[in-house]
């Protein structure tokens, strides 16, 4: 029989172990959470540690796929306003080149431009903006290009200019040059053309031989049409010269010399065996100039002198 006290001595021992997981318990999760927060605060170390870092990858990656706003300003080359026109068409074409590379805005070309004038040019601008009552003279690079050209560009210069493009053609210069020159013609004269009219102007100036293998062929743009010039007229070169080495008339013509050569310092010349009162009397005279025409003759068979080949295939049918 088990008595009440075993029992209740027996409650207060389970309790006493339950009491005891229950700290346990409480002491493994203070522990985790202790762990937890070491752990965290190391993570948040390192990630302040790792963000000046993110930073500057973020700022690198930014400048990649946005351009620079801050550019620097173009140098725009100076301009004295001297009378030579070619001098201001060639300062143009710089200005003009510089404009569009930069991507330069209207407002900001105008000022750059202005800022390139000396001594005339700047004495010429000032007049112009007082004439001018209403607003500035210039908004654009287009509008001072239209002043500039009326006042430095005289119209008797683009008559000229235009004269000299429709007489241009090739002559004795190479594809590459003619190409050149034409399109810094077309360029100062200012004549906006089509593809076409632009195509036609090129194939019309090329040399005739370099025209009509040029008309044989498709074309589309002006570029494709020069190098197909470029490569035709390689062409004919290379042909010229194959025919100048080994053309067979070239060859014998110098072979027959050589021997004809041969032959006339091998034998003595008759000039010398003759007395000298022949040579004065006027009958030797007729005499020595037929001896020197008939040795001339030389017939193209048997290399001989004195016969054509005619009469050398009369010799052989009469001596068989």
């Amino acid at each position: 029989m088990v008595t009440p006290m075993a029992s209740q001595g027996a409650l207060v021992d389970i309790g006493k172990i339950l009491q005891e997981v229950e700290l346990k318990r409480q002491e493994d999760r203070e522990q985790q959470e202790k762990t937890l927060q070491v752990y965290m605060k190391q993570m948040q170390q390192q990630i302040q540690q790792l963000q000046p870092f993110q930073r500057e990858a973020k700022k690198r990656e930014h400048s990649r796929h946005q351009p620079s706003q801050k550019k620097k300003t173009p140098k725009i080359p100076k301009f004295y306003g001297g009378c030579d026109p070619k001098i201001y068409l060639d300062w143009e074409a710089q200005v003009e080149q510089i404009f569009n590379e930069n991507h330069v805005k209207d407002q900001t070309q105008v000022d750059l431009v202005v800022l390139g004038f000396f001594e005339y040019a700047k004495t010429w601008w000032h007049k112009v903006c007082k004439n001018y009552d209403q607003g500035p003279p210039a908004t654009s690079w287009m509008d001072i290009k239209t002043l500039m050209h009326a006042r430095f560009v005289p119209p008797s210069y683009r008559k000229e200019l235009f004269l000299k493009l429709q007489r241009l053609h090739q002559g004795p210069m190479c594809v590459s040059e003619y190409f050149k020159k034409l399109e810094s013609q077309m360029f100062r004269v200012g004549i906006k053309e089509t593809n076409k009219e632009k195509i036609k102007r090129f194939v019309n100036g090329l040399r005739r031989d370099i025209q009509d293998q040029v008309e044989l062929y498709e074309y589309s743009t002006l570029q494709n049409v020069f190098t197909l010039a470029l490569r035709i007229e390689t062409h004919l070169k290379r042909k010229n010269r194959a025919r100048k080495s080994y053309s067979p008339n070239h060859y014998y013509s110098h072979s027959w010399k050589g021997k004809a050569k041969e032959k006339h310092d091998k034998s003595p010349s008759k000039s010398h065996q003759e007395p000298s009162s022949k040579n004065k009397s006027p009958s030797g005279h007729t005499h020595h100039s037929t001896s020197q025409r008939s040795t001339s003759i030389k017939c193209f068979k048997c290399l001989g002198y004195k016969h054509i080949a005619l009469n050398f295939l009369i010799k052989r049918t009469m001596i068989l």
